[in-house]
């Protein structure tokens, strides 16, 4: 996998985060990736806690293959027992 561009952008319509599978209306900053995987171009969004989260504390969230896989975060923050990205940032931080 090859990551070709990472920005941070307004979205014009509604996107689903990757890592907490959260949906976000129109007009949300969120951060977008544009990467290359298996020869075929994708684009992935991540909220910007998701983006805060997996980039400090990245080794929680990778998988096997280093890639965060859909609903990372999400299935950690069962696992910790709460109910936001946010909260799981706050307990990390701790």
């Amino acid at each position: 996998m090859d990551i070709l561009q990472t920005k941070k952008i307004k979205t014009r319509k509604p996107h689903q985060c990757l890592t907490c599978l959260r949906k976000f209306e129109a007009g949300t900053e969120m951060i977008t990736q544009t990467i290359v995987n298996n020869r075929k171009i994708y684009v992935i969004w991540y909220c910007e806690t998701c983006d805060q989260l997996t980039a400090e504390f990245e080794d929680s969230f990778l998988d096997n293959d280093n890639l965060f896989q859909e609903g990372c975060v999400c299935e950690t923050m069962s696992g910790f027992g709460v109910d936001t990205p946010e909260e799981l940032l706050e307990l990390f931080n701790r």
